[in-house]
């Protein structure tokens, strides 16, 4: 069912790029938000070579228009060193997910939300690394910023409660 609605969406996306490249130009906010989606929903749906390959293509055209730390081109990156994390480019994302967190916390503040979903996908690089203190220190900080930001029932706050646990098992193996 989800993958049939991701095939679905990326046929619509694909049929109507050529046209907002045409009607708006490549350096337009709709092609270019057009092309972005197309790329999340690539990773998404299983092909994050594919994602890469449009965020390579985006993101130098995205930070022309928008501004190299715009917070358009910062969920960019991130979404690239998501899929990077994917194909198992580990040390790629991580270096990639720390300047995005680095410059959200400049932006936003430590405890913004997009400051902590970056810092979130750090944590979980680290533990695709099998670095499980690593993982912990830092979602123990994104528990304590999101209980902060959002409450203790919020499920971003309850998500990362659960991925302490399970990293938390994993360190004790």
């Amino acid at each position: 069912m989800f993958l049939e609605n991701y095939v679905e969406s990326m046929q619509i996306l694909n049929s109507v790029l050529p046209t907002a490249k045409s009607n708006f130009g490549t350096q337009h906010n709709l092609t270019i938000d057009i092309l972005g989606t197309l790329a999340n929903t690539s990773s998404r749906s299983g092909d994050p070579g594919k994602a890469i390959h449009i965020y390579d293509e985006i993101i130098p055209t995205a930070e022309r228009v928008f501004g190299e730390d715009s917070p358009t081109v910062l969920t960019y990156k991130c979404s690239k060193a998501l899929a990077l994390g994917k194909l198992g480019r580990l040390d790629e994302s991580l270096s990639l997910l720390h300047y995005v967190h680095e410059k959200r916390v400049t932006i936003f503040g430590a405890n913004d939300v997009r400051a902590l979903r970056a810092k979130n996908a750090i944590g979980f690089v680290h533990n695709e690394k099998m670095e499980f203190s690593k993982a912990l220190e830092v979602w123990e900080q994104v528990e304590e910023g999101f209980k902060h930001m959002l409450g203790e029932n919020h499920p971003y706050t309850m998500n990362v409660q659960k991925q302490i646990g399970r990293a938390s098992c994993r360190e004790r193996v």
